[in-house]
């Protein structure tokens, strides 16, 4: 009977074992090939984004060359960026303002005051006009500035470069006011000043002496210079602008050739250099008689 007991067990032993073969074999059961979870990637490494962990970002380098217009005179000044026209009714019209003052603090049991020029005159200004040194000149010179130091082939490369171009004048000006057909003369001046972008301090010192443009004045009268729109004065504008360019390109282009490193002189092969030669000390004739000829000095004839 014990016997019978211990066969029933282990027959329900393997039942119960065989049933769990079944379940996995089925993809029934609790325990799958397919449930198992899947593997996960390794992490990528910091290094292999091509930066450190806590590594900041590189700062860009500057640009070989930036051109920018410093207005601040103008703004200064409360002047307008636009040409100024002064003829020879404003001239008038301040004359005739200054004698009525004249005679009122003469009345007053005051004194007059000294005297004006025209270049002081506000006279008026045309908006169509501007001046020349931001529209025409910075991009002039931000395109021959960086042709120039693009081209430098020399060992040191110069620093990067911040140009300033300031305008200045920008006046069409009668020239004698006794005459009604007087010749307007169109005056521009600029200056224009070169920096080392690098440089913290505010402002950079200036690597060459600061360039005051100021082009020889064109002449013709108000009539010309006022026809078709002022046609002339534009074309003038663009020359004023370009002789600017030049010469500040011509000061800079000095400037760098003074910047490079001066070559080594070149040494000759060492088989091709002289030997040294010993030559003997000269021997004054009195010590010679003294020591009875050169066989007494131990010298061979």
């Amino acid at each position: 009977m014990k016997w019978n007991s211990q066969r029933l067990a282990l027959l329900v032993l393997c039942l119960a074992l065989a049933g769990i073969d079944a379940r996995a074999d089925d993809g029934s059961g609790a325990v799958s090939a397919e449930a198992a979870p899947e593997a996960m990637p390794d992490p990528i490494p910091a290094a292999a984004s091509g930066q450190e962990a806590g590594e900041a970002e590189p700062v860009p380098s500057p640009p070989a060359v930036t051109v920018v217009l410093d207005n601040s005179w103008q703004l200064r000044s409360e002047q307008e960026p636009v040409l100024r026209l002064v003829t020879r009714g404003d001239t008038a019209k301040a004359t005739t303002a200054k004698v009525a003052g004249a005679l009122l603090s003469a009345f007053a049991g005051g004194t007059t005051t000294g005297t004006f020029s025209k270049e002081q005159l506000k006279g008026k200004w045309v908006d169509s006009l501007p001046d020349p040194t931001g529209p025409l000149m910075v991009p002039m010179l931000q395109q021959r500035i960086e042709e120039l130091v693009l081209s430098r082939s020399g060992p040191v490369s110069p620093p990067p470069l911040r140009i300033e171009a300031r305008p200045g004048v920008w006046t069409l000006i009668y020239q004698e006011l006794g005459r009604s057909d007087t010749p307007y003369e169109l005056r521009y001046q600029a200056v224009i000043v070169a920096r080392d972008a690098t440089v913290a301090s505010a402002p950079p010192p200036s690597l060459v002496p600061r360039l005051e443009c100021r082009p020889e004045p064109q002449t013709m009268t108000l009539a010309k210079w006022q026809d078709d729109g002022y046609a002339r004065v534009h074309e003038v504008a663009a020359d004023y602008a370009r002789q600017c360019t030049e010469l500040a390109a011509g000061q800079l282009e000095a400037w760098l050739a003074t910047q490079e490193a001066p070559e080594a002189p070149e040494m000759p092969p060492a088989d091709a250099m002289t030997p040294a030669v010993a030559l003997s000390p000269p021997v004054l004739p009195e010590l010679e008689a003294a020591a009875g000829g050169p066989e007494g000095m131990g010298m061979e004839q």
